[in-house]
């Protein structure tokens, strides 16, 4: 038997494959064509010369890529404080096998992304979870973080732009929480492949890595740079020691990115900025229209998000039954609260996409 348990959200999507037509749950923005992107950076995303050679790449990571990383989103970082990652989900897999062991104390908080916790649960960690307080805007209840730290307790996992509720830490509160974790010795990792999504500009955190000695900064090029296409994710850490056991364990998945991926990935760094100015634009006015589809729709709530492009709608009927019925009356996916191991009555509802008006008149048909 399998060591592995599926994932509710995978397990949800492959149930109701056959009947979608269109997810309007996704947490990363409409994915560019490569006209738009190309347009939009103003060069070809991928130039190469008849000589390259198509072989295996660095296992840290393409060096131009690892510069243009840390000079673009860490500058506080060297190169070589970064090492990338298949995706995002490697670098979550990898970070955990290099730091934690069967009876090691793991805190983080719900909702959340399941493989973050399932990860850890699956070492054999002691995993507590501590509910976000929707009535608190859905913000980390310190004084009950700095209760439940014990002489076990190994990381404190956060992910801020959150998913899914769209909410942000304030820069007080993830230094109170660094402080916690410094005091107690304890890794930080923060999930921040939504960072730069951020409504509005000037509410981007630090970057935790930059400002903690065992803070671990984990991003990907499919979430706020809209491109999952590009399999390319990284991890950045002041610590060396860690990304070298990082770079061990994954010696047994991927070893190393496809350098056609890498180098792309480095041309799309360089215009970080753009592209978030781009897609935050996007986002607002599809969001203008999910605030009045809630003002009209008193069978849905949730609190205004401030990054990210979607929301933990609470629902006045079972969101398991409610996301059951949408898809298969209309193909419109979204997902239960049970995809983030959180009790509340919610379902994922993204405004990322394009078409969204149509697409929530069809959801309205379905309360």
């Amino acid at each position: 038997m399998s060591i592995f348990k599926s994932l509710y959200m995978t397990h949800f999507r492959e149930k109701w494959a056959s009947k979608v037509k269109t997810s309007i749950h996704s947490s990363n923005p409409q994915p560019f064509t490569l006209g738009e992107l190309e347009e939009l950076m103003g060069e070809p995303l991928l130039t190469l010369s008849a000589d390259t050679v198509l072989g295996y790449g660095s296992d840290l990571g393409y060096q131009p890529l690892r510069q243009a990383v840390s000079g673009q989103l860490y500058p506080d970082l060297h190169s070589d404080n970064l090492l990338t990652t298949t995706g995002a989900q490697e670098g979550i897999y990898i970070s955990m096998h290099a730091l934690l062991n069967r009876g090691d104390k793991v805190i983080a908080f719900t909702p959340i992304f399941e493989p973050l916790i399932a990860t850890a649960q699956r070492i054999g960690c002691a995993v507590e979870l501590l509910p976000l307080d929707s009535n608190n805007s859905w913000q980390i209840d310190l004084q009950r973080l700095e209760e439940s730290i014990d002489d076990k307790t190994r990381m404190v996992i956060i992910n801020y732009p959150h998913n899914p509720t769209g909410t942000l830490l304030s820069k007080e509160a993830l230094e109170a929480i660094i402080a916690l974790c410094r005091q107690h010795d304890i890794w930080l990792f923060l999930d921040e492949v939504f960072r730069g999504l951020e409504h509005k500009p000037e509410d981007r955190l630090p970057a935790v890595a930059e400002h903690y000695e065992k803070g671990i900064s984990l991003g990907v090029l499919s979430k706020s740079l809209g491109l999952p296409t590009i399999r390319v994710g990284w991890l950045a850490c002041q610590n060396q020691a860690f990304l070298k056991q990082c770079k061990t364990v994954r010696s047994y998945l991927s070893i190393c990115n496809d350098q056609l991926g890498e180098r792309a990935a480095t041309v799309v760094i360089q215009h970080a900025e753009a592209i978030f100015d781009y897609y935050r634009q996007h986002l607002l006015a599809n969001y203008a229209l999910l605030d009045e589809f809630k003002r009209i729709t008193p069978e849905i709530d949730f609190y205004p998000p401030k990054g990210g492009c979607t929301v933990f709608a609470k629902l006045a009927v079972d969101s398991e039954q409610f996301a059951e019925k949408l898809v298969k009356e209309t193909g419109l996916l979204v997902i239960p609260n049970q995809a983030f191991c959180a009790e509340e009555n919610a379902i994922r509802l993204g405004f990322g996409g394009v078409d969204y008006e149509k697409h929530l008149a069809m959801f309205t048909s379905v309360f």
